[in-house]
Formats: structure tokens, sequence, C-alpha cells
């Protein structure tokens, strides 16, 4: 039965039941034969047509709430069948009772009604079977009150674990916000910027004689280890140090990479810390939780810079609680103003705890007096020259003017420009870019010619190039 005809049905009854207990209440005031049970049978269905009355209201509240009909929430057959034995009940009982009334003079029902005209174990029997109907009934109310009040309570439970988590969640997100906050001021020049921008300079393959030299492997492969690149201006130690952080990226043997680019613009000495911080928490945590020491620091100082001294002591507290391997690699630490202030500082950082530690910078006598300890690995133009060959190569090829000519001519640019620029990119761009003014193939051999090295000079050889013989081009 669907929810509206329960309904329905429900409240007919309840009438049907109040118009039946009114019949019996007036036989009640009326017979001299068995008055109290008479009374009792007329209370009973009384009672009935109240259940029944709440069972509609109940139901029809339900449906204003909701905007449609609303099933009771036990069973709607199990309570549709108590329905039609109610019925078939009340009306067996008021089909005896009028039928007492019909059919007979005025006088005989007048008597009639003065005599209750069922057997006292008659009335008894059906003030049990109108009790058994108010008990189904009213289990059937209250098994629906319990269900109903259940679903409430579910439902506000449901409701009470939204509300839960849209806090949790807003709470999250502003301590998402925070960290994201926290490590722009700690670090406002992105790294992985600069780390992108230096990648973007090299060819796929470039750095290999680097990543295969023993002094390299030996300070990869240990726990703690100190390792100083250097080399003279332009031989690539830019370069070299985004091959190593893509390298030990790639590796993933190393939880922990943090790196810093030294801006000799724009750089200071607690961006260095800021940053190696910044990368530190953001690859050891999946919370995007500060740690206690760095939130009160954030909070207290967030609206200044914050020092240098300052940064280096929240880090120092930090790096304990890192799991896993920690390699930091710091380039041009030469352009730093205070870089023997700076390493002194990062010597402080590498004793906390096992880490490995990279610098690079060019080789000056303060340098190398402060550098005391490190291993040292120098940069060495022929370490350079298959880098060098493989970048003149590709750039040939993304020159127009140059990616039209002949291979043997090509060969003969990769050579010379090579030769020509000992170990620099920077020259060996240069030259393609001047080589690549010429549309002519006499005038690119020209400018081959004009880069070949004057009779007697060295041509870089005491940089590192083996001997070659350079003819001129015609």
């Amino acid at each position: 039965m669907d929810p509206l005809s329960l309904t329905v049905s429900a409240l007919t009854l309840a009438t049907f039941a109040a118009q039946l207990a009114q019949l019996g209440s007036s036989y009640a005031s009326a017979v001299k034969n068995q008055r109290k049970e008479v009374q009792r049978l007329a209370r009973e269905i009384k009672l009935l047509s109240e259940i029944l009355g709440r069972i509609s209201t109940t139901f029809d509240e339900r449906q204003s709430e909701n905007g449609q009909a609303a099933a009771p929430s036990v069973n709607s057959n199990f309570l549709g069948a108590a329905l039609e034995e109610c019925k078939a009940q009340l009306k067996e009982l008021d089909e005896f009772l009028r039928k007492q009334m019909e059919g007979t003079s005025r006088l005989k029902r007048l008597t009639r009604r003065l005599t209750w005209p069922m057997k006292e174990k008659e009335t008894k029997d059906w003030i049990d079977r109108i009790e058994r109907q108010k008990t189904n009934l009213s289990l059937v109310l209250q098994a629906d009150n319990i269900e109903a009040r259940g679903k409430q309570d579910l439902e506000l439970a449901k409701f009470n674990k939204s509300l839960e988590d849209a806090r949790r969640e807003k709470t999250e997100a502003k301590k998402r916000r925070k960290f994201r906050d926290a490590m722009h001021w700690l670090a406002p020049a992105t790294q992985a910027e600069n780390q992108l921008a230096a990648g973007k300079l090299q060819e796929p393959g470039t750095g290999q004689r680097l990543l295969q030299h023993p002094a390299y492997k030996s300070w990869a492969s240990a726990t703690r280890s100190l390792l100083w690149l250097h080399a003279r201006p332009g031989i690539g130690k830019t370069i070299s140090t985004s091959v190593v952080i893509a390298e030990l990226t790639k590796a993933q043997q190393i939880e922990h990479i943090a790196y810093f680019y030294y801006d000799p613009h724009k750089s200071q000495t607690a961006d260095v810390y800021g940053s190696i911080l910044a990368q530190l928490l953001e690859s050891s945590t999946t919370t995007a939780m500060l740690p206690d020491d760095l939130e009160n620091y954030y909070d207290n100082s967030r609206n200044r810079r914050p020092y240098e001294h300052e940064l280096k002591d929240v880090l120092l507290k930090l790096l304990p609680s890192v799991s896993g391997n920690v390699a930091l690699v710091i380039d041009g630490l030469e352009e730093s103003a205070s870089f023997q202030e700076v390493l002194h500082g990062l010597k402080e950082i590498y004793e906390s705890r096992e880490l490995r530690l990279l610098v690079t910078s060019r080789e000056e006598p303060d340098t190398l007096a402060t550098l005391s300890g490190f291993k040292e690995l120098e940069l060495l133009p022929s370490m350079m020259r298959d880098d060098i060959i493989t970048f003149v190569t590709a750039d040939i090829e993304r020159q127009a003017t140059l990616k039209r000519l002949k291979p043997a001519l090509k060969a003969d640019i990769i050579r010379v420009v090579s030769r020509h620029a000992d170990g620099v990119f920077r020259k060996a761009r240069d030259a393609v870019d001047q080589v690549a003014r010429y549309r002519t193939e006499r005038d690119v051999k020209n400018a081959l010619n004009s880069l070949l090295p004057r009779p007697g000079s060295s041509g870089g050889n005491d940089s590192g190039f083996e001997e070659m013989e350079e003819p001129q081009l015609g």
C-alpha cells in the first residue's frame, strides 16, 4: 500500500472507530445488563480511534515536512495488514450492532437498545479483540517512532559529521595556506625555476664525464661527504650543478635534496638558509604542517624579513627530525658578499647530522683557505668537450641558416667552434651565432677561419684540449 493510501486508511478508520465508540457509549448509558463491560468496550474502541488518529497525523506531518507523501519507517506491508485487520474487526462489530437495530418496530428497537445484545463472554471477547488491535497498532506506531528517531539521529550524526568535516577542512586549508605563506616568506625566489632555466641550457646526456668521475661518485654514494666543484669562469659550473641535481632527483636514492643558485645581484645570506629550510620542509611533510619552532618564529616575525642567524638556528633544530638521506647543493658560492660566513654556517649544518654537501665556485685564494676539508673536483675544459660538441651539434640544427648546410661543413663548424670554445659554453653559443649570420658557404668558412687560433698561439690547449691540427678552410 502506498504512503498516501495508508494515511487515508488510518484516518478513515479513526473516524469509523470514533463513531462506533459513540454508539457503544450510547448503549452503555442505556442498557441495564453488562453496563461495565459495555463501557469498557466503548472506551477501548475510543482508544483505538485515538491510536489510528495518531498514525494518520504522524504520516500527514511528515508529508508536510517533506513536500510529498511520506512512507512510514516501518514496513508498509505490515502496517497495511494491521489496518486491514482492524477495519475488518470494526466493520464486523458495527454490522452486528446495527443489525440489532434494523428491521424491527420502534418499540422493539427501544427494548433491544435497553438490552445489550451480546452475552458477557462475547463482550469480553470483543474487548480482547479490540485490545489486540490497539496493541498491534501501538506497536506499529512505536516501532515507527523509534525507527524515525533512529533515522533522525542518523541524519543528525551525518550532519554533525559533515559539519565537523567542513570545520576540519577549513582548519586544514588555513594551515595549508599558512604553510604556503611561510614557504614564500622563507624563500621568495623559487629555486626550482633556476633549476629549470639551467636545465634548458644543456642537451640530453650533458655532464656524463662529471657523473662518472671518481670524486663525484664517492661523494654521491657516501652518507656524509663534502665536495668542492670548482673551475675557471665560464666552464659550466651552473650547468654542472643542474646536472648533479637532476641526477640526484632521478636516482631517487636521496629523499631530501635542497639546492641554491646564487644570484650576485639579489641573493642574501638569509636566502640560502631560508631556501634550504623551505625545500626540506616541502619534501619531508605530507600534511603541510609547520614544525612548532618554525611556526612560532613565523608568527612572531612574519611582518619583516627573517634574519640569517635566526634561520640558521631553526634549520639546525629541524635537521635532526628530517628522516632519510639529505643532500645540499650550493652553486656560485663566490658570488656571496660574505661567502666565508655562509660556508662556516654550511659546515655547522653539515656537522649537525649525516648529509652530503656540494658547493661550486671559482678557484680563488680566499676560497681555497675556507674550503679546507672538502674533497676537490676541478672542472677542466677537457671534461666539458663532449658536452660542448653535443651543444654545438644541436644548436646548428636550431639555426635555419646552418641547418641547410652540407654535412661536411657542419662537421667543420662543430670541430672549429668546439676548439674555439675551450670548454666555455657561452663562447660556443656566441661562436655559433656569429657563424649563423652568413648565408653562403664561403662566408661561413671565412667566419670559421676567423675563429681558428693564430699561428704560434696555444689555442687553449693548456686548458685541457688535445692537440688538434686546424687547417684553414678554403
